[in-house]
């Protein structure tokens, strides 16, 4: 993580005072300056000050020094802390996520709604399944072509000498 450079709080602080003109690039940058400001992603701290400053509720650049929905906006897409919950009965013994997530009308779900509850723990494939398992794994194995067989090494000299009486 690099710190902000001054052409960078420069920026940014221009870009915010376009969206915000009451809210001054000199006091902007003395906001940038500080290092709650100073250590951070000059990306991050763009997103943020924009949010920030598009935000009636902010009436000063000192808020950005606050924790608030400014800072999520710099998170990047797909990092979301994650989301813990505990498995339940009634949840799908295939997919894990609760009933109410399955749906007929639903386009992605590649599955029924099969209870965890009704999930036999332990139950394996039956014998027939094994059989065409293993099958399959000798199949796989059986058609791996062979290894081609490993050359000397050749002496770079007999291999040019070799080539010009061939070519003579």
């Amino acid at each position: 993580m690099g710190m902000l450079t001054k052409d960078e709080a420069q920026r940014i602080a221009l870009c915010v005072s376009a969206i915000r003109p009451d809210w001054s690039t000199n006091g902007l940058m003395s906001v940038l300056a500080d290092d709650r400001c100073r250590n951070r992603v000059p990306r991050d701290l763009t997103l943020a000050f924009v949010a920030l400053a598009l935000d009636p509720s902010s009436r000063k650049p000192t808020r950005i020094y606050e924790s608030g929905p400014w800072w999520d906006v710099a998170r990047p897409a797909g990092q979301t802390p994650p989301n813990y919950r505990a498995v339940l009965p009634t949840d799908c013994g295939i997919c894990s996520r609760p009933f109410e997530h399955h749906s007929a009308l639903s386009k992605l779900d590649d599955h029924e709604y099969e209870p965890l509850s009704d999930r036999k723990p332990g139950v394996g494939p039956t014998p027939e399944q094994r059989a065409a398992i293993e099958a399959a794994r000798v199949e796989a194995e059986n058609a791996r072509p062979e290894p081609a067989p490993k050359r000397e090494p050749r002496d770079p000299a007999e291999v040019i000498a070799e080539h010009t009486k061939e070519n003579a």
